[in-house]
């Protein structure tokens, strides 16, 4: 084989060479690329899922308000219905009384 010959099939492997590394490089950065891709994926995921949470909890939290607000009228009407009857039968127990006192005399 003549020098030529050997110096081009050096420079040809040398050249590999570089291509494999380079190669390499390029998937160490690709999958270090997909990691930070990954993770940040990952963050704003759970930066969703919290603020989903939150809106969940916030509608709960209103609906159960709304829900006691309604309870709260309902028993304030009773009461005041209560009220007005217990009224009434006051007046026709004063009215009553009034009778069997003076029925006794």
């Amino acid at each position: 084989m003549d020098f030529e010959a050997v110096k081009t099939i050096a420079a040809a492997e040398e050249q590999a060479e570089q291509i494999k590394a380079q190669a390499a490089a390029q998937a160490k950065r690709i999958i270090a690329d997909a990691y930070a891709q990954g993770e940040k994926l990952q963050q704003e995921l759970e930066l969703q899922g919290r603020q989903k949470s939150e809106k969940l909890r916030e509608e709960a939290l209103n609906l159960g308000e709304a829900e006691a607000i309604k309870t709260a009228q309902n028993a304030e009407n009773e009461v005041d219905g209560l009220k007005k009857a217990g009224e009434s039968n006051m007046d026709k127990a004063v009215d009553m009384i009034i009778e069997r006192v003076f029925s006794w005399q």
